[in-house]
């Protein structure tokens, strides 16, 4: 399970890598950011893996999660709009919310 996590955080940094155009990948701290979330998911084997299995739900993620880390859009609306999409992902979606820099 350790193994199909850490595989899945890699192909989402690399996923990610690949929307260069996105503008998030433009901004050293936000990548920065998103290194320290795989670390921490990497050694958190109680984390559930939401799944963003498709290009587009990998720029919809990085759109969302870019809006609440620059704060255009507060913690609650970044969690109630991920619920909304990943319905059973509640934890997850906190998790990183709760990641969110201050």
């Amino acid at each position: 399970m350790k193994n199909l996590l850490l595989i899945s955080a890699t192909s989402l940094i690399l996923a990610l890598q690949g929307c260069a155009g996105h503008p998030a990948f433009n901004d050293e701290g936000y990548l920065q950011y998103t290194k320290s979330i795989y670390e921490k998911i990497k050694n958190n084997p109680n984390y559930r893996r939401i799944p963003l299995d498709t290009d587009q739900q990998v720029d919809d993620f990085t759109t969302l999660e870019y809006k609440a880390y620059k704060k255009e859009i507060s913690k609650e609306e970044f969690i109630r709009e991920l619920e909304r999409q990943y319905p059973g992902y509640s934890e997850s979606i906190k998790w990183n919310a709760d990641q969110l820099p201050e």
